[in-house]
């Protein structure tokens, strides 16, 4: 499997389609399978590239130093080392944020950049739920899969919990997942919002934006948008119904549909 080494780690990647490059940055907790419902579609446009973050999935050590600094080097060091001067950029959640940085610090290698699901960055209700999660994963006689149902509701709309069935399966799913981030991995992931580095100049980025927001998220509501991102010189904004924070798990057509929009009018 294709992997690149830079600033102390081997950082896994996949990419497949063809076109103008887009590269995609995950959120905490997850790696290249968290994109599945939406490679494929976007890579009938585009030159995709998917990565785990340090401290995820197939990306060695497992552990290792996270800094937004560090994050950010590690896309800048993976398009340099595949020849990939300039890209498209979406990025979920934390990878979000470190998206806005990347463009506010490199706005040369930025075409446009899709920041769902996310903020400049975090607050203190993000760093409490957080680290009390990494506290339930860490703690003796807590079952992964019980880990993942505690998650859950803060990551997909209502709809998907009608059937608790369906929830039961995923929650064992992810718990059984091969690449699944450790206890400790995480715990070094949720530092990074702790460690009051995550601050970005929102001016400084040249490129278009478009803050793609989800009506059911709870940990970025859809109403904060306009005030979270109103220093970005060229912003566009959207709201996708029926989607949780993970919006592109809840409507992964509707995910695609504005991507592919607004980077082939804007990028």
């Amino acid at each position: 499997m294709p992997s690149v080494t830079a600033n102390g780690i081997d950082l896994y990647f996949e990419r497949q389609g063809e076109g103008t490059p887009l590269l995609l940055i995950a959120g905490m907790a997850s790696d290249v399978a968290s994109w599945a419902p939406v490679i494929e579609p976007l890579a009938q446009h585009h030159d995709v590239i998917a990565f785990d973050n340090r401290c995820t999935g197939r990306t060695v050590p497992s552990l290792s130093e996270v800094t937004a600094d560090l994050m950010v080097a590690d896309c800048i060091a993976l398009l340099d080392r595949i020849g990939v001067a300039k890209a498209h950029i979406v990025g979920h959640s934390l990878g979000g944020m470190i998206g806005l940085r990347l463009a506010s610090r490199y706005p040369d290698r930025v075409s446009t950049l899709v920041a769902a699901a996310t903020a400049p960055t975090a607050d203190p209700m993000h760093r409490s739920l957080f680290n009390d999660l990494a506290s339930a994963y860490e703690a003796e006689g807590v079952p992964p899969k019980l880990f993942f149902q505690l998650l859950f509701p803060w990551l997909f709309a209502p709809k998907f919990f009608a059937d608790r069935r369906t929830v039961e399966v995923a929650a064992q799913m992810a718990a059984d997942y091969p690449h699944r981030q450790s206890a400790a991995a995480f715990r070094r992931q949720i530092s990074v919002l702790d460690s009051g580095d995550m601050a970005v100049d929102l001016e400084k980025i040249a490129c278009p934006v478009l803050a793609l927001a989800a009506d059911q998220d709870l940990l970025f509501p859809a109403d904060g948008l306009a005030p979270a991102f109103q220093t970005v010189a060229d912003l566009a904004t959207i709201t996708i119904r029926g989607a949780g924070h993970s919006v592109h798990w809840d409507q992964p057509e509707a995910f695609v549909d504005a991507i592919l929009d607004f980077c082939d009018k804007r990028g």
